[in-house]
């Protein structure tokens, strides 16, 4: 066995786990804060989620035919496309996607204390409707942008309305909608509705768009 390798195999690639990438992700994992243990289970559940990477090709030669002759890709492009699929690099984008909801988040204890509240009286907001959580990895994750930082301790002014109000939107569409700058919202220029609130603006006026909006 080489140096730097494991026995560990990878059975659907068939290809050895090295140590020292296995060392390099958990240093990178630590390095990222935390509870390093609970980012290692976390990730190892997601990954376990997810489809194996393929390297055999979904299309047939006719599909493959018609989308190089249709101009959609040409032959250089659709290769790399099936090498970049074959790589994993579908799996990595869903991974990125994880981290991102995972890392933009606090956890249950740091939301009680940012709001100066008791384990179940979060629990009992949570419940209301007051805030927005997601599970990952079996606990509870609350997104960061719900919290005010000045002054601390308080949530979004209005997300109390906004949230009841509102179809069960994936965390990632809410996300992306209270980031987004918004002509109706508009100060010195548009504002996102997170700025709006904030600022404290008319909720009305985010929950009328909020409907409007089909975001999912």
């Amino acid at each position: 066995m080489r140096k730097g390798e494991s026995d560990d195999m990878d059975p659907a690639a068939g290809k050895a786990v090295t140590t020292d990438a296995a060392v390099q992700l958990v240093q990178a994992i630590a390095a990222l804060g935390g509870d390093t243990d609970y980012l290692i289970d976390a990730l190892t559940q997601t990954l376990r989620s997810l489809r194996p990477v393929s390297t055999e090709s979904a299309l047939d030669d006719a599909e493959r035919r018609f989308l190089i002759e249709s101009g959609t890709f040409t032959e250089t492009e659709f290769e790399g496309a099936m090498t970049a699929v074959g790589r994993g690099e579908l799996q990595l984008v869903e991974v990125e996607s994880w981290m991102f909801r995972l890392l933009d988040t606090l956890s249950a204890e740091q939301a009680a204390d940012q709001l100066e509240l008791t384990g179940d009286e979060l629990d009992l907001a949570v419940r209301a409707r007051e805030l927005l959580s997601l599970k990952v990895a079996g606990r509870l994750r609350f997104p960061r942008w719900q919290f005010v930082t000045s002054p601390e301790g308080r949530l979004l002014p209005g997300l109390e309305v906004l949230i009841p109000e509102a179809p069960p939107y994936g965390i990632l569409s809410w996300a992306a909608f209270m980031h987004s700058p918004m002509e109706e919202l508009s100060g010195f220029g548009p504002q996102t509705p997170i700025q709006w609130l904030r600022e404290g603006g008319d909720v009305e006026a985010v929950l009328e768009i909020l409907r409007d909006e089909e975001i999912a």
